[in-house]
């Protein structure tokens, strides 16, 4: 029985699937580099990691994409080269840039649930923001070049 346990470790056959569990952090990290257009799901179209495979070859959402993650799908797979991209949504993180075009960005607090988005404005650092409703609730907006978003209720 011994050398059974021994043959089958050395296999890798008696690894728990928690070593295969990815972070938070290195989950939004490949969440980033997946979700190119910054629209809320994953395209496999645009696939540029390989991800598509892990996935089946078909879209996902954000949601189920970082629970994939987080279950050890994509660990075979080498983590973005980025650490920025680790930054997660509406932490109060905006980073200044060029800005994402005005449609991109309705296209992305839509995706996230927002409604009703209305009097957007690009500042001065690349950030539109504006007005729009989530959950029955009117929110003061945010999002920056990276697709970042921040609300805070009004």
């Amino acid at each position: 029985m011994r050398t059974l346990v021994v043959l089958l470790a050395s296999a890798g056959m008696l690894l728990p699937t928690a070593a295969l569990a990815e972070t938070d952090a290195q989950c939004l990290m490949r969440w980033k580099a997946a979700d190119l257009d910054a629209n809320g799901s994953f395209d496999p179209a645009t696939d540029s990691k390989d991800y598509a495979a892990s996935v089946g070859g078909s879209g996902v959402s954000r949601d189920q994409f970082l629970e994939m993650c987080k279950a050890g799908r994509f660990a075979a797979l080498k983590l973005p080269d980025n650490p920025a991209a680790g930054r997660d949504i509406g932490k109060g993180d905006l980073t200044a840039g060029p800005p994402l075009a005005e449609d991109v960005a309705r296209k992305k607090l839509k995706a996230l649930g927002y409604s009703d988005i209305s009097n957007l404005a690009l500042d001065d650092k690349g950030i539109w923001r504006g007005e729009a409703k989530i959950h029955d609730r009117s929110v003061s907006i945010a999002i920056d070049p990276q697709g970042d978003v921040i609300s805070k209720s009004r």
